[in-house]
């Protein structure tokens, strides 16, 4: 359910309210310049923040009290629940030691030489807690397909899922930045202009039923939050695109 100053949203891949691996993305592309297309006014306000290449739910303010009251939940996180999907080609605590489910606690910071990236640093020397809990949804390695993850992040550092995923596995499939085998970032002149190339290849994927390496597979799948007038607890989902 939605209450009249709220507006659920489950963005397609792209969010200039976001803090993105690529600066800000164009308004037109954007979650929020997409509601303001819609008709929803310049008075609808962003709450939170998702990397530019990541997909999922995301809510909307639509007037200052509700911002106002979910902005203070945000910054308490204690009403806040945020759990994502993520596709990795491998996960060696499930496949060498045969564990299900744990917690990745390595401190981040920014990096020193690359302006938009964070990197693993001893908190003796700057780095931030991070925390991250996942568990495993499916296993397909042995089959030479890939494992789903579902991720609750703990705390919420710019990119700790994506750099928590390249330091303990080889990182989340489709990521621009960290991992094995970073790739460009396919979504930067807007997914309506992918070319017939990358289409095809997508075709070839969806035919052996193999997930596409040619984005970001890291969604937001739920997000639990406080009503702002009742503090009743709701819940949005979303499924995952892939």
């Amino acid at each position: 359910r939605a209450a009249a100053d709220l507006h659920d949203v489950a963005s397609a891949g792209a969010a200039a309210v976001s803090a993105g691996d690529q600066g800000r993305t164009d308004d037109a592309e954007s979650a929020l310049g997409q509601l303001r297309a819609l008709g929803y006014g310049h008075g609808v306000r962003a709450v939170h923040r998702l990397d530019c290449e990541t997909s999922g739910v995301m809510v909307f303010a639509r007037t200052e009290s509700a911002a106002s009251v979910l902005c203070a939940a945000w910054r308490s996180k204690s009403s806040v629940r945020k759990i994502y999907h993520a596709l990795v080609a491998s996960w060696p605590p499930y496949s060498t030691h045969g564990l299900l489910s744990g917690t990745i606690s390595i401190p981040l910071a920014p990096s020193k030489t690359e302006r938009l990236k964070w990197e693993k640093r001893p908190e003796s020397e700057g780095g931030k807690p991070c925390e991250t809990l996942w568990k495993v949804l499916d296993n397909r390695e042995g089959e030479g397909g890939r494992v789903e993850l579902e991720l609750t992040p703990v705390t919420g550092r710019t990119h700790q899922l994506r750099v928590h995923c390249a330091e303990v596995g080889g990182g989340i499939l489709g990521d621009s930045i960290y991992g094995d085998c970073p790739i460009p970032w396919r979504f930067g002149v807007g997914a309506a202009e992918r070319s017939t190339a990358d289409a095809a290849v997508d075709a070839a994927d969806a035919s052996a039923a193999a997930p596409s390496a040619k984005f970001l597979h890291l969604h937001a799948y739920s997000l639990t939050f406080p009503q702002p007038d009742t503090a009743e607890e709701m819940m949005f989902t979303q499924p995952v695109p892939w």
